[in-house]
């Protein structure tokens, strides 16, 4: 079997590691690498990806010389011949908008084999992301391709949305278009042992924290546009403090800043009278993060975002066998069995924003979800309820820590979800095997750049015209002079092409027959030959005579 993809699934900058989704996308390449069932994984990326952070992401991994023996790199131009001698099984990615509808079409085209187009949920509330949604409706995609959802609430929008797009588009253009893939739903998943084996005491100790107040911790981005608005858990952490009285307790709030939120809070904390009972992180180490989390009595996440579609932070927290206390909300409905592992807190919402759904392609994003979180309220006082019995009821948070741990064992340890990929990818691949209908090929968003910027130039060079080697060329043959070739166009500018047609001109030559004669002799492909000498021309090897 062989795993084909064109996303790395690896953020360059670690700081961004902070955000949810990059953390998701490297743990679920990790795992899919260690407990994968493929005999190869072919990545096809810029030279730039190839020699940096993916690479150094491997070595990082920790992975068996066996497992690194079956990672294959390619650079994306090989695509075309690769779909035509090799049999993929399937193709994956990060993020289904990223690649999947322009493969899609290649697939069709190049293909000698029917295989699974894939590609997972994250953020789907972006109104600009919309235009990439409505290319999957215009014939490329399969019965056996399929937008994996994370979470019910996630698989429910994108049905709405594609269903909305399919009725928006076949009204203004009188045509009838339809998106001929499938939703799956698989939740991300969790190095579950990573968050076992401190201790409450010794974690706290590590981190200079309290050894006897409770101890309640929010993990997540620092941000009321795009994460949650944190002024609703302040208030209820107030009346927390008032029920459990003469025990202190302590809310550690640990994440990225944006727009220095955290000095809002701080200062908002201050005015309730709460500010030394906060306590805020920021930019915490991976290994900060799971002595936190085991520091913690309880763990709360109030999230109220359209953005958020699953929730890493709280299978963590149950990771760590902690009870939660989540708002119910999107992906969140999935995670908690309310009253067993933590509680999920009411979250309400009222229609009426029509004219915001209007001005959303005007509105800068984080502004719209700012607009619409605002308007989605959680139960503030239940939400302290819930905290306040499990700070109070020691037995009560250890079985639902209990009960937790358990369920992030059961379903969202790695070694589990990526049999759940494993076992849809094979079941896709059947399907694809058995279907002999038609597949369009035609991309309608595939524009041809020459066509469309041909009157840039001053002229267009045309297959009689004669070309003659410099006198710079000359220097590069007989080895005077080594030219530096840009990372990217690695396995594009082809030196034994370079140096055949420097020979071949040294009298001059017509582009045509040095096109076919070098076809002939090396057997390269027609536009690998044209463009290598359109280069040549460009940096003076080559010239028109």
């Amino acid at each position: 079997m062989i795993f084909g993809t064109l996303d790395s699934f690896v953020e360059s900058d670690n700081k961004d590691l902070m955000l949810g989704r990059h953390v998701a996308n490297l743990e679920f390449l990790t795992a899919l690498l260690r407990y994968g069932s493929f005999d190869e994984y072919h990545f096809f990326m810029s030279h730039d990806t190839i020699s940096g952070h993916l690479n150094n992401a491997f070595k990082k991994m920790g992975l068996e010389e066996g497992i690194l023996k079956r990672i294959k790199l390619s650079f994306p131009f090989s695509i075309e011949e690769k779909l035509k001698n090799i049999k993929y099984n399937v193709f994956h990615h990060s993020d289904f908008m990223t690649y999947f509808p322009s493969l899609s079409y290649i697939r069709n085209r190049f293909s000698q084999s029917k295989f699974p187009i894939t590609g997972i949920t994250h953020s789907i509330s972006y109104r600009e992301n919309f235009s990439n949604f409505a290319q999957m409706l215009f014939g490329g995609t399969r019965p056996y391709d399929s937008i994996i959802c994370t979470s019910r609430g996630a698989k429910d929008v994108m049905t709405k949305i594609m269903e909305m797009l399919k009725d928006n588009l076949s009204e203004s253009s009188g045509g009838k278009v339809e998106y001929k893939g499938r939703f799956d739903q698989i939740p991300l998943g969790i190095d579950v042992e990573r968050f076992q084996g401190v201790d409450k005491a010794s974690a706290r100790l590590r981190l200079k924290l309290p050894p006897d107040d409770f101890i309640v911790l929010g993990v997540g981005r620092f941000s009321v546009y795009t994460k949650m608005d944190l002024y609703p858990l302040l208030n209820a952490f107030k009346m927390v403090l008032e029920r459990i009285k003469p025990r202190n307790a302590l809310l550690i709030l640990a994440g990225m800043d944006e727009l220095n939120y955290i000095q809002i809070l701080k200062d908002f904390a201050d005015n309730l009278g709460i500010g030394r009972s906060v306590q805020f992180i920021k930019d915490f180490s991976d290994a900060e993060k799971t002595l936190l989390y085991a520091a913690s009595d309880v763990f709360v996440s109030p999230s109220d975002n359209l953005q958020e579609t699953f929730g890493l932070s709280v299978i963590e927290a149950m990771a760590a066998g902690k009870p939660v206390v989540v708002s119910d909300f999107d992906g969140y409905k999935d995670l908690v069995v309310h009253g067993e592992t933590g509680y999920k807190v009411p979250t309400y919402w009222m229609k009426g924003h029509d004219l915001l759904s209007q001005l959303t392609p005007v509105l800068f994003r984080p502004v719209y979800h700012l607009f619409y979180a605002q308007s989605l309220f959680i139960d503030v006082k239940l939400m302290a309820d819930y905290i306040t019995e499990l700070l109070l009821n020691q037995n009560l948070r250890e079985e639902m820590g209990h009960r937790a741990l358990e369920k992030a064992r059961r379903e969202f340890a790695w070694k589990v979800v990526i049999k759940q990929y494993e076992d849809l990818w094979q079941e896709l691949y059947s399907i694809a095997q058995k279907d002999d209908s038609p597949a369009q090929i035609k991309d309608p968003f595939q524009l041809d750049y020459f066509s469309i910027f041909r009157q840039y130039p001053t002229g267009v060079i045309e297959g009689d015209s004669m070309v003659k080697t410099t006198s710079f060329g000359s220097r590069i043959l007989s080895g005077q002079f080594t030219f530096p070739i840009y990372q990217d166009l690695t396995g594009i500018i082809i030196g034994r092409i370079v140096m055949s047609a420097i020979s071949a001109c040294k009298e001059g030559s017509n582009i045509n027959q040095l096109i076919s004669n070098i076809m002939q002799r090396d057997g390269y492909k027609r536009d690998d030959v044209h463009y290598n000498i359109m280069w040549m021309l460009k940096q003076n090897m080559l010239e028109l005579i």
